[in-house]
């Protein structure tokens, strides 16, 4: 099949001759001219291979956008604890600072120390986290995933809403 020529052949033709063969029973077909025969099955197994083959990307754009939203969630829940953990220190340091119980140098150096905690940890991008979420989640991922980062790498147009997947801020 692989050495056939059916750039000549139009896919509604090949779709065509595919049905024909599976609307025929099997026994008509020895009735059939052998190069007739032969013609109608090539063309029966390359529709069938192209069917199978939309239906493997299909699912696998399933998947991928799945993966996508799921590490986009866990992202965007850590940041939402991360935020929430950020403001219940900020609230602790502004205490501190208030508390008149203590001189103020002592107030100063403890709120500092609370709010080094939080001020001086490394800005991460949401895009960053994503990816890292998606690369060390699950052993699965990198399967699923890496098919589709070698077709973007190689040129190849992705579809499917990638960048849509993450939500506004893209992956």
């Amino acid at each position: 099949m692989h050495e056939w020529a059916l750039a000549g052949v139009s896919l509604p033709k090949q779709h065509a001759y595919a049905q024909q063969v599976q609307a025929r029973r099997p026994a008509k077909n020895r009735e059939l001219e052998e190069t007739r025969q032969a013609i109608e099955l090539v063309c029966f197994l390359r529709v069938r291979l192209l069917e199978l083959t939309d239906i493997a990307v299909q699912q696998n754009l399933r998947r991928s956008q799945q993966l996508f939203r799921e590490a986009t969630q866990k992202v965007r829940t850590t940041r939402e604890r991360w935020d929430s953990v950020a403001r219940d220190q900020a609230r602790l340091s502004r205490d501190v600072l208030r508390d008149e119980g203590k001189p103020f140098k002592t107030r100063r150096v403890e709120a500092d120390r609370m709010l080094t905690k939080v001020l001086d940890a490394p800005p991460k991008s949401f895009v960053s986290e994503v990816r890292k979420a998606l690369s060390t989640d699950h052993p699965g991922r990198s399967t699923v995933l890496g098919i589709r980062w070698a077709r973007q790498r190689s040129g190849l147009r992705a579809t499917g809403g990638v960048a849509s997947a993450a939500g506004d801020e893209g992956v």
